[in-house]
């Protein structure tokens, strides 16, 4: 952004802090909007909403309007990212056995923060080899796939969370 749309450090700041509130909008509304809509739904319209608030990022160029379209976008990819994040978190918490919480979260987080120093090296790999439009085209494309995932599992139905605890004490026992 600095150096393809010639933003100031000030103009860049200021754009990016606009995702913090994003962030915090998307820490607010998750548990409302899945008591009225379920899981599911909810999660897969946080992950719809990540590719489109992406583009942006590909179309604009440098100026006032640019700053204003791309701030927007990182509000709503910032607080989808939480929404889902903050949500599928929960679910898992509620469906996984006591015994496995601590893997069910391990595995999460691995998932979750591992592969970003590889994403970061290949996009930045990318970036280098292909140019920064391509590239960011390419990565917004990369977006969907997350939603596509998700629409084609058992999230996709899942309107309400019944705790694990629940449905491990429904079981008969075993002689």
């Amino acid at each position: 952004m600095l150096r393809e749309l010639h933003w100031t450090p000030t103009a860049l700041g200021v754009v990016m802090g606009a995702g913090g509130a994003g962030g915090i909008l998307g820490a607010l509304v998750w548990q409302p909007l899945e008591r009225r809509w379920g899981p599911g739904p909810v999660m897969l319209g946080a992950l719809s909403l990540n590719p489109l608030a992406q583009i942006p990022l590909v179309l604009v160029g440098p100026g006032l309007g640019g700053q204003i379209a791309i701030g927007i976008g990182m509000v709503i990819q910032t607080g989808a990212a939480v929404c889902h994040g903050g949500l599928q978190r929960a679910v898992r918490q509620e469906l996984a056995p006591d015994e496995l919480q601590g893997r069910a979260q391990a595995t999460g987080a691995w998932l979750a923060f591992s592969l970003r120093p590889f994403a970061a090296l290949a996009a930045g790999g990318l970036g280098t080899w292909l140019g920064l439009h391509l590239t960011l085209t390419l990565i917004t494309a990369a977006l969907v796939i997350p939603f596509l995932v998700l629409w084609n599992s058992p999230v996709r139905d899942l309107g309400t969370v019944a705790p694990a605890s629940l449905t491990v004490a429904e079981e008969p026992a075993n002689p």
